[in-house]
């Protein structure tokens, strides 16, 4: 598809075939906020944010950002964070460095709320509740270079924490350590038989938190996280129940192909660095009131096919 998406029974819409030209303009249609020297793109899938290597068919962000800059009509674009590559949704740039080290300080003092959408197979239980679990690097695997995995401790053990305790699959003994906090908020908008619809924020900044948290804590993974389903050494394909494949339209051996359905939905960033998000213009409040960078998830999220519905809400002039 144009947007970048990938369908379950279409091809992957490559970056790699397009001119630099192209792709920074593809960009500049994705711009959905550009004020008080913030940048916000509604990333789409297969496109990386970091730099080095990316995977085959996908494009690197940063390379474009000169390109992009230069269509803004301003010096440089400075990233100041990031979201995974099979991730969709809002990426915030800064136009100074002024701007960039106070974002990457909001983003340090976790005065930045983010907010994700995504479809996990089978439905969380409690329907809302905090995931509060620290995480650690796995020992690696065959197929992949790194992997996260649970590693609760025995400060966590306390009631509030009870539920989702009980059903976390830990890490393996060859976990290495270096736990890091992690906390995940999530409540569930809308389910329907063995699938549903999430609202996250978290709370902390881990690498794969959500993904982790989801699939290994609550062990609802995200809808195409195939990285994350199973605690097998080797990574294998997501295994879907059938109800889903046929709301998908796809046979279990095209699982494989599914994206990963995470969505960066809203993010809240407080302008004034003296000043909360909710007391402040920002990005995207965490109000009823809502700027222009709210996305909805995107098309191959296949909501309606699915019998999931997204609540309404109301984008600001």
């Amino acid at each position: 598809k144009e947007d970048g998406s990938v369908l379950p029974n279409k091809r992957t819409w490559s970056f790699a075939s397009l001119k630099p030209d192209e792709i920074v303009e593809f960009l500049y249609k994705n711009i959905v906020w550009d004020k008080y020297g913030i940048v916000a793109i509604n990333k789409p899938y297969n496109v990386s944010c970091q730099g080095g290597t990316v995977a085959r068919g996908s494009v690197n962000l940063i390379d474009h950002l000169p390109g992009l800059a230069a269509r803004l009509s301003c010096p440089h674009l400075h990233p100041v964070h990031r979201i995974d590559r099979t991730s969709t949704g809002i990426v915030l740039l800064a136009r100074t460095e002024q701007q960039a080290r106070h974002l990457k300080l909001c983003f340090k003092e976790r005065r930045i709320e983010k907010y994700y959408y995504c479809i996990t197979r089978d439905v969380p239980s409690p329907l809302e509740g905090i995931v509060d679990i620290p995480l650690t690097a796995s020992a690696k695997h065959r197929d992949c270079d790194w992997r996260a995995a649970l590693r609760p401790t025995q400060s966590a053990l306390d009631e509030a924490n009870l539920t989702v305790l009980t059903r976390a699959r830990v890490p393996t003994a060859s976990s290495r350590s270096g736990a890091k906090e992690a906390v995940t908020r999530y409540r569930v908008v809308d389910k329907f038989e063995r699938c549903a619809l999430v609202e996250v924020q978290p709370l902390t900044g881990c690498k794969h938190q959500i993904r982790v948290h989801l699939g290994y804590g609550l062990n609802t993974p995200v809808l195409g996280d195939h990285k994350y389903s199973s605690m097998r050494d080797r990574l294998m394909p997501q295994r879907l129940p059938e109800s889903t494949l046929t709301r998908l339209g796809i046979r279990p051996a095209r699982a494989r192909d599914l994206p990963l359905f995470l969505h960066c939905q809203r993010v809240a960033v407080p302008v004034d660095p003296s000043k909360s998000p909710s007391d402040s213009a920002s990005v995207c409040q965490s109000s009823t009131r809502e700027a222009k960078s709210t996305q909805k998830p995107v098309k191959c999220f296949k909501l309606s096919a699915m019998g999931l519905a997204v609540p309404a809400f109301k984008l600001l002039d």
